[in-house]
Protein backbone atom coordinates (compact mmCIF):
# COMPACT_ATOMS: atom_id res chain seq x y z
CA UNK A 1 0.00 0.00 0.00
CA UNK A 2 1.39 3.51 -0.87
CA UNK A 3 2.41 5.90 2.14
CA UNK A 4 -0.04 8.88 1.25
CA UNK A 5 -2.60 5.93 1.14
CA UNK A 6 -2.53 4.40 3.99
CA UNK A 7 -1.53 7.74 5.61
CA UNK A 8 -5.52 8.87 4.27
CA UNK A 9 -7.02 5.98 4.68
CA UNK A 10 -5.43 6.08 9.04
CA UNK A 11 -6.98 9.58 8.96
CA UNK A 12 -10.17 8.62 8.60
CA UNK A 13 -10.11 5.53 10.37
CA UNK A 14 -9.15 7.50 13.52
CA UNK A 15 -11.17 10.19 12.99
CA UNK A 16 -14.54 8.00 12.80
CA UNK A 17 -12.86 6.27 16.20
CA UNK A 18 -12.10 9.20 17.85
CA UNK A 19 -15.39 10.20 17.70
CA UNK A 20 -16.49 7.31 19.23
CA UNK A 21 -15.06 7.95 22.25
CA UNK A 22 -17.50 10.25 24.73
CA UNK A 23 -14.42 13.29 25.70
CA UNK A 24 -12.74 13.25 22.80
CA UNK A 25 -10.04 15.80 22.30
CA UNK A 26 -11.97 18.34 20.08
CA UNK A 27 -8.77 19.09 17.59
CA UNK A 28 -8.51 15.49 16.68
CA UNK A 29 -12.86 15.71 15.51
CA UNK A 30 -12.15 19.25 13.71
CA UNK A 31 -9.25 17.99 11.66
CA UNK A 32 -11.06 14.28 10.71
CA UNK A 33 -13.97 16.17 10.17
CA UNK A 34 -12.20 19.24 7.93
CA UNK A 35 -10.47 16.38 6.03
CA UNK A 36 -13.59 14.46 5.61
CA UNK A 37 -15.03 17.64 4.35
CA UNK A 38 -12.75 18.32 1.66
CA UNK A 39 -12.62 14.76 0.10
CA UNK A 40 -16.45 15.32 -0.22
CA UNK A 41 -16.46 18.61 -1.41
CA UNK A 42 -13.78 18.02 -3.97
CA UNK A 43 -14.46 14.32 -5.25
CA UNK A 44 -18.01 14.79 -4.91
CA UNK A 45 -18.14 13.70 -8.74
CA UNK A 46 -16.32 10.55 -7.76
CA UNK A 47 -19.22 8.59 -5.53
CA UNK A 48 -17.35 5.45 -5.31
CA UNK A 49 -14.79 7.59 -2.99
CA UNK A 50 -17.39 9.75 -1.14
CA UNK A 51 -18.82 6.59 -0.16
CA UNK A 52 -16.52 5.04 1.07
CA UNK A 53 -15.60 7.45 3.03
CA UNK A 54 -18.76 7.44 4.55
CA UNK A 55 -18.55 3.85 5.19
CA UNK A 56 -15.32 3.71 6.93
CA UNK A 57 -16.43 6.62 9.21
CA UNK A 58 -19.38 4.21 10.17
CA UNK A 59 -16.86 0.95 10.78
CA UNK A 60 -13.47 1.89 10.67
CA UNK A 61 -11.76 -1.26 11.95
CA UNK A 62 -13.92 -3.23 8.73
CA UNK A 63 -11.18 -4.73 6.88
CA UNK A 64 -13.47 -4.73 3.62
CA UNK A 65 -14.23 -1.19 3.53
CA UNK A 66 -10.58 -0.27 4.37
CA UNK A 67 -9.58 -1.94 1.16
CA UNK A 68 -12.97 -0.28 -0.93
CA UNK A 69 -10.86 3.25 0.37
CA UNK A 70 -7.90 2.27 -0.57
CA UNK A 71 -8.95 1.08 -4.45
CA UNK A 72 -10.98 4.60 -4.65
CA UNK A 73 -8.66 6.82 -3.46
CA UNK A 74 -5.96 5.30 -6.00
CA UNK A 75 -8.68 5.18 -8.69
CA UNK A 76 -10.08 9.04 -8.46
CA UNK A 77 -6.35 10.01 -7.87
CA UNK A 78 -7.23 11.84 -4.42
CA UNK A 79 -3.97 10.34 -3.17
CA UNK A 80 -1.99 13.19 -5.68
CA UNK A 81 -4.03 16.38 -4.14
CA UNK A 82 -1.43 17.88 -2.06
CA UNK A 83 -4.67 19.70 0.42
CA UNK A 84 -6.07 16.10 1.26
CA UNK A 85 -2.44 15.01 2.38
CA UNK A 86 -2.00 18.05 4.83
CA UNK A 87 -5.69 17.49 5.64
CA UNK A 88 -4.68 14.01 6.38
CA UNK A 89 -1.73 15.04 8.49
CA UNK A 90 -3.24 17.48 10.48
CA UNK A 91 -5.51 14.46 11.78
CA UNK A 92 -2.79 12.57 12.81
CA UNK A 93 -0.82 15.73 14.57
CA UNK A 94 -3.92 16.14 16.38
CA UNK A 95 -4.00 11.90 17.20
CA UNK A 96 -0.53 12.45 18.48
CA UNK A 97 -1.21 15.59 20.66
CA UNK A 98 -3.73 13.94 22.60
CA UNK A 99 -1.74 11.05 22.92
CA UNK A 100 0.94 13.37 24.43
CA UNK A 101 -1.29 14.65 26.68
CA UNK A 102 -2.40 11.30 28.12
CA UNK A 103 1.38 10.49 28.62
CA UNK A 104 1.69 13.76 30.31
CA UNK A 105 -1.33 13.40 32.79
CA UNK A 106 -0.08 9.95 33.43
CA UNK A 107 3.37 11.15 34.42
CA UNK A 108 1.85 13.24 36.73
CA UNK A 109 -0.41 11.17 38.53
CA UNK A 110 2.39 8.19 38.90
CA UNK A 111 4.65 11.56 40.45
CA UNK A 112 1.95 12.51 42.95
CA UNK A 113 1.29 9.16 43.84
CA UNK A 114 4.89 8.62 44.85
CA UNK A 115 5.02 11.64 46.56
CA UNK A 116 2.36 10.65 48.60
CA UNK A 117 3.73 7.57 49.28
CA UNK A 118 7.36 9.41 50.32
CA UNK A 119 5.20 11.37 52.80
CA UNK A 120 3.51 8.71 54.20
CA UNK A 121 6.74 6.83 54.90
CA UNK A 122 8.29 10.31 56.18
CA UNK A 123 5.16 10.99 58.67
CA UNK A 124 6.05 6.96 59.96
CA UNK A 125 9.61 8.07 61.15
CA UNK A 126 8.26 11.86 62.33
CA UNK A 127 7.76 11.71 66.25
CA UNK A 128 6.53 15.12 66.67
CA UNK A 129 2.87 15.40 66.61
CA UNK A 130 2.98 19.05 64.58
CA UNK A 131 5.29 17.59 61.87
CA UNK A 132 2.86 14.78 61.58
CA UNK A 133 -0.23 16.85 61.17
CA UNK A 134 1.64 19.19 58.71
CA UNK A 135 2.56 16.05 56.96
CA UNK A 136 -1.22 14.58 56.83
CA UNK A 137 -2.05 17.60 55.42
CA UNK A 138 0.31 17.58 52.61
CA UNK A 139 -0.99 14.14 51.90
CA UNK A 140 -4.66 15.01 52.07
CA UNK A 141 -3.62 17.83 49.16
CA UNK A 142 -1.82 15.57 46.95
CA UNK A 143 -4.69 13.16 46.99
CA UNK A 144 -7.00 16.02 45.98
CA UNK A 145 -4.77 16.64 42.92
CA UNK A 146 -4.19 12.66 42.32
CA UNK A 147 -8.48 13.13 42.14
CA UNK A 148 -7.96 16.18 39.89
CA UNK A 149 -5.62 14.31 37.50
CA UNK A 150 -7.77 11.08 37.58
CA UNK A 151 -10.82 12.72 36.46
CA UNK A 152 -8.76 14.74 33.74
CA UNK A 153 -7.62 11.46 32.00
CA UNK A 154 -10.77 9.67 32.31
CA UNK A 155 -12.33 12.32 30.09
CA UNK A 156 -9.45 12.48 27.90
CA UNK A 157 -10.37 8.45 27.20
Amino acid sequence: MEPIVTLMMTAIALGAASGLKPATERAVQDAYEGFKRLIIDRYNHHRGLVDAVKALGEKPDDIGRQARLETELLSSGAVKDPGLVEAANAVHIAGAAEGSRKKVLGRRLQRKLTQVEALENQADLTLDEGQKVILKEKVEALWIEIAELEMDLARNR
